[in-house]
């Protein structure tokens, strides 16, 4: 079955159409409607032009008829006339010859009206076969017969009583070769239409004859024989029937007169006559017309008999479907538990089971979808717990972080202070090795000066404390620098792979605390060998002078202390520096340490909400599945 055209869908849309049944009937009503009448139309067309081609071969044949009729009819009284013509001209011009003769043919012939002999062709010396004179001056016909040919006039009315129509037969008396005379007779009107009379096409249809000059000279309707013409009558189609049968050419033609459309041929005769049938064209149409309303009726028929076929068909086929959308309305409800059961091999069918395999695939989906629902709330719940203990640990971390950040700030602060002590206690020491050479010079210049040395020892010694005390608060910088790098070690081993970097640094700056320690222990030792070699020098200064070459010895001694103290104080001091730039490393790395962790518990806190809006979306889900019944 052919689809419906979008047209007939939009009509179908347009009145409302809805039910499938009598879509399918109306679609099939309207496929068969176009197929009978293209089927009538190629049978009715071409019938009906053969039809047509027929009534015009039988209009012709029986024009060609009846003109053969009447040409015959006429020609044969013709020959009469002229067989008695032949007679008469070996008869001399004796007139009482010619009566005696003419009268007894007239007694055999009664069908001619008179008969009028004439030994001139002047026309006014006629003779009728009864005696009578009568001028014949003014017919036609005299002059056809004087040139020796016969002649069949126009209809005229009679010469002999005025007042009848005849057509006149007029044929040459010859002698010799040579004309003399002429013989004439009438042929009553009636007698030579009567042919044209009895002609009966169909059963309204007629003939009419038309001479030579388009006088009627024959026609059912009495009162326009010879008083119309062909040219009066406004049918220009007769009109020019006429004229093309004059000169020979005999055609059909259409017309109308009196309201009535009439089929016409028209044909001339040897005489110049022609002649017309005319037929109502309903009448010659009628088996046509009879053939369309048969074809109607058995279109409709079938029309009928298509619609009840094809509503039958049509329910049969939406039965199912009927049945399948009431199935597919529960599953638009959410119960996904019936089952198609359709038992038909057809698309229905196919439709059904794939209709049930795909209830079988969506229950199970469906069903896996509510468990996984579940486990996906229950996950994203965990996954929110944990990012917000993330996030904690984050926050703590950063809040650590900041702490070590303070503390380093701190600790740069106070190995900047131990880096400025050491350079002040390598200035002590130069100044110490300064006056120690000074010392030696005044000792071995002059003994007075030993009181001098003494106060001057008595200051080293309390300078000496002061650079212990330095050293002592350098030693415990160091311990805490030490202490500090191994918690930044640990913190950053907390971090992780973020902490790594900051733990290379932690170890560096460890490295560098223990070389601060290392080295504040020696100068401690030393700073004390320091202070026990100037109580010595005190003491030698105040036994006096024959200790003097000894002290100076102690002063060399001294010196050389001194001056490997202050290059120790030289080393404290880039340590110190030293240390100061990996402080301010380890803090830079410890902010970003800080900048980081916070990054991450932001992030963690937009995990967490994503992770409960998961939740949420999760238990809408499950909800949303348990509207559906597949159990």
């Amino acid at each position: 079955m052919s689809k419906p055209t979008p047209t007939t869908l939009n009509l179908f849309r347009k009145w409302k159409i809805r039910k499938l049944s009598t879509r399918l009937s109306l679609s099939t009503l309207v496929i068969a409607l176009v197929i009978i009448a293209a089927m009538s139309l190629a049978l009715f067309i071409p019938n009906s032009t053969l039809f047509k081609k027929q009534i015009d071969q039988e209009l012709e044949l029986r024009t060609q008829e009846i003109a053969l009729r009447m040409d015959a009819d006429l020609q044969g009284k013709l020959t009469k006339l002229e067989t008695l013509a032949g007679i008469g001209s070996y008869i001399d011009a004796d007139p009482a010859r010619h009566m005696e003769l003419t009268t007894a043919f007239m007694q055999e012939n009664p069908e001619f009206q008179g008969l009028v002999f004439s030994f001139d062709f002047s026309g006014k010396n006629g003779i009728t076969n009864t005696g009578d004179k009568v001028d014949l001056s003014s017919r036609a016909y005299v002059k056809i017969v004087e040139q020796g040919k016969s002649s069949i006039s126009d209809p005229v009315v009679s010469a002999l009583d005025s007042k009848s129509l005849t057509v006149v037969l007029a044929v040459p008396l010859i002698k010799d070769g040579q004309p003399f005379g002429f013989y004439a007779s009438g042929y009553p009107i009636e007698e030579a239409t009567r042919i044209t009379g009895e002609a009966k096409i169909g059963d309204t249809g007629y003939a009419i004859l038309l001479d030579t000059s388009g006088n009627v000279a024959s026609h059912p309707d009495p009162a326009l024989v010879m008083k119309r013409t062909v040219y009066d009558m406004n049918l220009p189609a007769v009109t020019e029937a006429f004229d093309n049968s004059r000169k020979g050419v005999n055609a059909s033609y259409s017309y109308e007169y009196n309201g009535i459309k009439k089929i016409g041929f028209s044909s001339s005769l040897k005489t110049g006559y022609v002649v017309q049938l005319s037929v109502p064209e309903q009448e010659l149409m009628a088996p046509i017309t009879q053939m369309m309303r048969t074809t109607i009726g058995v279109a409709v028929i079938v029309t009928l008999l298509t619609l009840i076929v094809t509503y039958l068909f049509a329910k049969s086929v939406v039965k199912p479907i009927v049945y399948i959308t009431g199935i597919v309305r529960q599953l638009a409800q959410g119960d996904l538990r019936p089952r198609l059961k359709v038992k038909t091999e057809d698309e229905l069918g196919v439709l059904a089971d794939n209709m049930n395999g795909m209830l079988d695939s969506l229950s199970a989906m469906i069903e896996q979808v509510n468990d996984a629902s579940g486990s996906v709330a229950s996950s994203a719940e965990e996954i929110s717990a944990s990012t917000d203990e993330v996030a904690k640990g984050s926050v703590d971390q950063a809040d650590r972080a900041r702490t070590m950040a303070n503390l380093f700030e701190s600790l740069e602060t106070s190995i900047q202070s131990v880096a400025s002590n050491a350079n002040l206690a390598k200035e002590y020491s130069e100044e110490a090795v300064q006056i120690a050479e000074e010392g030696t010079e005044i000792i071995t210049r002059s003994i007075g000066k030993m009181e001098q040395v003494n106060e001057q020892m008595k200051h080293l010694e309390r300078d000496s404390r002061q650079i212990g005390d330095i050293i002592e608060v350098i030693d415990g910088i160091a311990e805490q620098t030490n202490l500090l790098a191994l918690n930044a070690a640990i913190e950053a081993a907390r971090a992780g792979d973020q902490g790594r970097g900051f733990a290379v640094v932690a170890d560096e700056v460890r490295k560098l605390a223990e070389r601060s320690g290392d080295a504040t222990k020696q100068i401690t030792e030393i700073i004390s060998g320091m202070q026990g070699s100037t109580t010595k020098c005190v003491e030698a200064v105040s036994e006096g002078v024959e200790h003097f070459a000894r002290t100076r010895e102690s002063f060399e001694g001294i010196v050389l202390k001194v001056n490997e103290t202050s290059q120790k104080v030289g080393h404290i001091a880039d340590s110190s520096i030293a240390q100061t730039t990996s402080a301010s490393n380890v803090l830079m790395t410890i902010e970003s340490v800080a900048s980081i962790s916070e990054q991450a518990a932001a992030a963690a806190e937009e995990t967490a909400a994503a992770s409960q809006e998961l939740a949420m979306l999760a238990e809408k889900l499950y909800d949303s599945v348990e509207t559906f019944k597949y159990k």
